[in-house]
């Protein structure tokens, strides 16, 4: 299992962990051949350990510089017993074969290195004498009884195991560079101070709805939040602390100031965001912690809040969540897609919660069946009057509308019985619904056989006849079109029960209403309408 180290990004609530390769990896990109780790003192924020903090993508804090310190120490210990050279100036490379490194030894070319009897680099030498006599044996060479011959054999054998582990570990930090190159999302950003200004008319809301030293609610993080996007669109930027001073205060203070991180897991990213004149309302903003390294595979978005929810709201009053979504995703930059940051394109189920909730303070009683109650008596005899019944077990309404309304058939529904039978029909009236954007209501359904303009007639003729039982003389209200696909056993029956008069007859009326020999005020009669989509179908 791969040793990890744990790092401080954001004060003691957000960690971030480093494999203990890749901190070794930058410890000997940045650090001089042949020096120890302690020559460079934790208590020293610029230099070496800046290059490696950087890199690393963690906060040079005097803690992380301390982990990372004891980190690598511990792991010189645990592997050669002894604290040896930081780093060596010839490192092979991962092509390098061991054949290549290490020749065949004997007696004649042993020579005595003056290097450490305990460690070559970062690889321990063999700790005990029988390890070294065994490595030179397998050599075929005879060891001599003199103690000079002894040290040449371990120094030997330790370089040729040190040359093969170096060259594992070449080839190991290569692979991790460029698969990490992959994962991750990475830009720089601002090192000198940037700006953005405040709205005038929003900070004085701002103002209202202060408490003390502190503003209610959460307004101010969408403002600020808006105004950092305008510097780095790549981050989420959650926020720990604010402060605003008191209209009656006189101390030198600042304005504002509030304090935020960046919402993904690896990124070290925080900023500081700091108001010094309330007239020009100008925010400071300073970036830290280094570039933004976001994982490909992570998604964050800020949550919807304050204003910025009743602004959707008011939104998915006229939209589905799901196009509303789909229209606020085609706005972000493709860029910012890549970093992962959503902040500007919530789900479609935030989406959905939202547009319940107002749909539910909305309500007139927190009761479903009292608030629809309600409306009936509210909109009683006005043009909004399509509420008409309702069903308490089961649960249900009755709408009537002098609107549009279709009329089809289809008999694919129904199995054939036989090749001598003729197919079932289904027939099915089908009003709009007063929702924009919403799926039509089937108010009628028929199935017959009989696909004759007498059967279709009867349908339609107790269909009108029950509307009169149920809601009286404001049934024979006509709508305004009919719609069907052409058929002339549609078009025939609607005439008759509809417009009360043959098809003929309402052709020649529709001619003169064309021709301009009608008043436009005295035609009552619905519009019969022929579907274009099956005119087009039946043509091709």
């Amino acid at each position: 299992m791969e040793r990890t180290c744990t790092f401080s990004v954001f004060g003691k609530a957000r960690t971030i962990s480093k494999s203990l390769p890749n901190i070794l990896e930058v410890i000997h990109k940045y650090a001089e051949p042949g020096t120890s780790l302690k020559t460079y003192s934790i208590h020293k924020v610029h230099g070496f350990w800046e290059n490696v903090s950087r890199d690393l993508g963690v906060p040079n804090t005097c803690l992380n510089r301390k982990k990372i310190l004891k980190a690598v120490l511990q792991y010189e210990k645990t592997t050669s017993g002894v604290e040896g050279p930081l780093l060596q100036t010839d490192f092979p490379t991962a092509e390098t074969t061991l054949g290549d490194d290490v020749p065949s030894i004997n007696e004649e070319d042993i020579v005595v290195e003056p290097k450490s009897p305990q460690s070559v680099g970062n690889v321990p030498l063999p700790s005990r004498k029988e390890d070294a006599l065994q490595k030179t044996a397998e050599s075929s060479i005879h060891t001599p009884d003199t103690q000079s011959l002894e040290s040449d054999s371990k120094s030997s054998s330790s370089n040729a195991n040190a040359k093969r582990n170096e060259s594992d570990e070449s080839a190991k930090v290569n692979t991790d560079s460029s698969s990490s190159g992959e994962r991750f999302f990475t830009s720089g950003l601002p090192q000198q101070k940037t700006f953005f200004f405040i709205n005038e008319n929003e900070w004085k809301e701002l103002r209202q709805h202060q408490s003390g030293r502190l503003f209610k609610g959460l307004q101010w993080t969408n403002i600020i939040a808006s105004g950092i996007r305008t510097l780095n669109p790549y981050c989420s930027f959650g926020f720990r602390r604010h402060s605003v001073k008191k209209l009656s205060s006189r101390s030198k203070a600042p304005v504002f100031r509030c304090m935020g991180y960046c919402r993904f897991q690896d990124c070290p990213v925080t900023v500081d965001v700091v108001v010094y004149d309330e007239e020009t309302l100008k925010a400071e903003v300073v970036f830290k912690g280094g570039e933004v390294c976001h994982n490909n595979k992570e998604l964050k978005r800020r949550p919807v809040r304050a204003q910025s929810r009743q602004s959707a709201g008011e939104l998915l009053k006229n939209k589905l969540p799901r196009s509303l979504y789909l229209e606020s995703l085609q706005k972000v930059p493709q860029k910012v897609i890549q970093s992962g940051n959503r902040d500007d394109a919530p789900t479609k189920e935030v989406l959905k919660n939202i547009a319940w909730s107002e749909r539910k303070a909305s309500r007139a009683d927190p009761n479903e069946l009292m608030s629809l109650q309600k409306i009936i008596q509210q909109y009683q005899d006005t043009e909004k009057d399509v509420l008409q019944k309702i069903l308490m077990h089961p649960k249900g309404i009755m709408l009537c509308k002098e609107d549009i309304v279709y009329f089809d058939a289809t008999g694919s529904i129904i199995r054939k019985e036989s090749a001598g039978r003729p197919p079932y029909y289904v027939y099915e009236l089908v009003v709009r619904n007063p929702s924009k954007g919403a799926s039509p209501l089937p108010v009628a359904t028929y199935v017959t056989c009989d696909h004759t303009t007498a059967s279709v007639t009867y349908f339609l003729q107790a269909f009108q006849t029950d509307l009169v039982r149920a809601f009286g003389n404001r049934a024979y209200n006509r709508p305004v079109m009919f719609m069907c696909d052409g058929s002339l056993v549609l078009l025939r029956s609607i005439s008759m029960t509809f417009c009360r008069t043959s098809l003929e007859d309402l052709l020649q009326k529709y001619y003169v209403l064309l021709t301009g020999q009608h008043s436009a005020q005295e035609f009552n009669i619905p519009i019969l309408h022929r579907c274009l989509s099956h005119y087009i179908y039946i043509n091709n």
